[in-house]
């Protein structure tokens, strides 16, 4: 396969994006207000929406329980199952199951949130019956005793989950008069003996209309939306409650400057780093944190990840901050290889080196902020829509710590720079302030978490350590970003000549499909092409070849991918029994040059061989972690060998990795791509 071979893709890309103009797509409408109870309400018109939706979000969460845990995940439970003026414990379920609708509800730290979509024209009435949940629930102690057993199998499910149970260690460890040093969840025994009067207490001692904040979204027109929400939610009591102030910290010197070792189910190797931040970063305008995460969670080929790969210390690296009520932490976590597991230390080394080179500076280069600044105006532009439902469930929630009245603008976007700020993040950023997680099958361990039966132990960085850490640098291969080439300028839309039906162009070893968009009319192209080969599908060996060929594919194009995901753009190349598929997306202004720019990495392994035995190593664990995953994933894995025509088991697979070489993955290539067909669609 040589590179002119992809030349059609591009000139379809081409045609696909010229500038031409487009037919207006419908606008969405928004308006904020404040109800006379002090209810926070965001409206959304949608004209194209098919189902409507509400989410109220209420500030009382895990962080309230008290010396109840689980009682405000209880209580969400419980408002499920009638109210005053619908006292059957099934209508509100019952009448959004016959008009096509869903509900859910979930409990974080400092909020509740309650949601639901139907069917548009059934709207007014779901909504007058999610409403007495805050007017005027039952709670009735006859069904106190089935929930809690829902309750209970909600913790029960998550006993053996990596993440649940690592993170319920690390809230046991927090400051204990901090009220985050909770178990969030609630279980059979934290909630036994829970009654009527006892949720009741807790309902009206935290539930207050001036804690609320309630989305709509639907295909209704504002005024008809604002009237619903003033009609049917002026009755929520207020009760005079505001959300107290949280002025503990959430580390203590029992954690601050500690290592916790965690013993996982799993075969799995994670190191998680958290740096507790003062309130006043969280500044929804100039969002400082996020404008440090972008740099730090870097994937570019001079990036912190890339010199921990280039060591064969870790395989992936995210960074950013975490709101906690009015305060938060700053969190990295990095997937480990073996070596770097035995190398804790100097992964740390490295990543306090990027920390302190950006410490040391006196201003991050204007190139950083303007590309992020840009970038978010561009998202936010051209932000993707989404389920009424998730529309509804998302604004509620962000009206909790963002101003309702330029709710989308301080989701979105970064209004502002301010050094000052990014400087207090940099300022937390110490060892004596972090507190490091290792998450790994072979920990040793002298204690045991009570609630998810985990073992750990925690143990203080040494000074040795600590005093090392505060003078690391980065090594000469370390760099902050360059500047991103793949940021998009030109928005111009294209007419849809090609929808129905579309362009198809065929040559003599495969064809492609041209369809244009007549939905959601915005400047994105998206290109899949499937280069189908006769191995993959005729041995265990091959297909295993094939998917180390897809990952390290990846992995050559990893440097390049940061940059291109930061511009809106996302390339992917995956394997399966029928051979390779390339999926390309993003803005149309660039995608063509995209696939120009990833083509050659598709003809050659790329990768040394160290990285190929981390690759193959990664694949033997994971296909042996498969015993330890729920009874539902083996029923699908058992579903999906009987009905392929061709398949290969987990243990044919593991027979052929132990037989696979690097010189084998190298020589695949050129094999796989004597002979093919390729199938692609714009």
């Amino acid at each position: 396969m040589h590179v002119r071979n992809i030349g059609i893709f591009s000139l379809c890309l081409l045609l696909a994006t010229s500038s031409l103009s487009a037919d207006p797509k419908p606008e969405k409408e928004y308006r904020s207000l404040t109800l006379d109870n002090g209810i926070e309400v965001f409206l959304v018109h949608d004209p194209e929406a098919d189902h409507s939706a509400a989410a109220l979000a209420v500030h009382a969460g895990s962080m309230h329980d008290g010396k109840r845990p689980g009682i405000a995940h209880f209580l969400e439970h419980m408002l499920f199952l009638g109210t005053k003026k619908y006292p059957n414990a099934g209508e509100y379920k019952d009448y959004l199951a016959a008009n096509d609708g869903q509900s859910n509800a979930y409990t974080a730290y400092d909020h509740t949130t309650y949601m639901f979509e139907v069917k548009n024209q059934a709207f007014d009435g779901a909504l007058d019956r999610f409403a007495q949940f805050f007017i005027d629930p039952l709670l009735t102690d006859e069904l106190s005793e089935r929930e809690l057993n829902a309750v209970d199998s909600e913790h029960s499910k998550n006993l053996n989950d990596e993440y649940w149970r690592s993170r319920q260690v690390y809230r046991s460890l927090v400051n204990p008069k901090h009220p985050h040093c909770s178990f969030a969840t609630g279980n059979s025994k934290t909630l036994a003996g829970v009654q009527n009067e006892e949720l009741r207490a807790f309902y009206e001692s935290h539930y207050s209309s001036g804690l609320m904040h309630l989305c709509l979204v639907s295909n209704a027109k504002l005024e008809k939306l604002e009237s619903l929400a003033r009609t049917l939610f002026t009755a929520v009591p207020d009760r005079g409650l505001r959300q107290p102030a949280v002025t503990e910290k959430l580390f203590w010197p029992e954690i601050s400057a500690h290592r916790v070792d965690i013993q996982s189910l799993t075969d799995i190797r994670q190191l998680w780093i958290k740096f507790e931040l003062p309130g006043v970063v969280f500044d929804h305008e100039s969002k400082p944190g996020n404008v440090i995460g972008s740099v730090l969670g870097h994937e570019g080929k001079e990036s912190l990840l890339q010199q921990l790969k280039k060591e064969g210390l870790a395989t992936s690296l995210s960074a950013g901050p975490r709101g906690l009520g009015s305060q938060g932490t700053f969190n990295l976590t990095l997937g480990l290889t073996q070596d770097g597991l035995q190398k804790v230390d100097v992964v740390l080394e490295r990543i306090f080196g990027m920390i302190n080179h950006m410490r040391s500076l006196e201003r991050l280069p204007d190139y950083i902020h303007e590309q992020a600044q840009n970038m978010s105006a561009i998202d936010f532009r051209f932000r993707t829509s989404s389920t009424a439902f998730s529309e509804a469930q998302g604004l509620s929630a962000s009206m909790i710590r963002l101003p309702h009245e330029k709710l989308l603008e301080s989701i979105y976007l970064i209004q502002r720079r301010d050094d000052a700020l990014i400087r207090k993040v940099l300022d937390a950023l110490i060892p004596e302030n972090a507190v490091v997680i290792v998450i790994s099958k072979d920990r040793e361990t002298d204690q045991v978490e009570p609630h998810y039966n985990t073992r750990y132990r925690k143990q203080p960085l040494s000074p040795e350590l600590v005093k090392k850490l505060q003078t690391s640098k980065p090594t000469k291969t370390m760099a902050l970003p360059a500047e991103n080439a793949f940021i998009p300028s030109d928005f111009d839309l294209v007419a849809t000549r090609y929808n129905d039906p579309p362009a198809i162009k065929k040559f003599d070893f495969g064809e492609i499909w041209l369809r244009h968009d007549v939905r959601f009319q915005q400047p994105k192209a998206v290109l899949k092409i499937s280069i189908l080969n006769r191995l993959n599908h005729q041995s265990a060996r091959d297909f295993v070849l094939g998917a180390l060929f897809a990952q390290s594919v990846n992995e050559a194009l990893n440097p390049h991918q940061y940059p291109m995901s930061e511009a809106g753009m996302n390339l992917g190349i995956a394997s399966d029994r029928g051979g390779l598929t390339v999926i390309a997306g993003g803005y149309s202004h660039k995608l063509p040059e995209l696939l120009a720019f990833a083509t050659p990495f598709l003809t050659e392994v790329r990768i040394d061989k160290a990285k190929y035995e981390i690759f193959r190593e990664a694949m033997v664990r994971g296909l042996k972690n498969k015993v330890k995953q729920p009874a539902l994933r083996h029923a699908f894995d058992v579903f999906r060998q009987l009905i392929r025509e061709v398949n290969f088991t987990d243990a044919e697979q593991l027979a052929a990795l132990e037989t696979i070489t690097f010189d084998d993955l190298k020589a695949y290539p050129s094999r796989a791509f004597r002979k093919i067909y390729m199938r692609g669609f714009v």
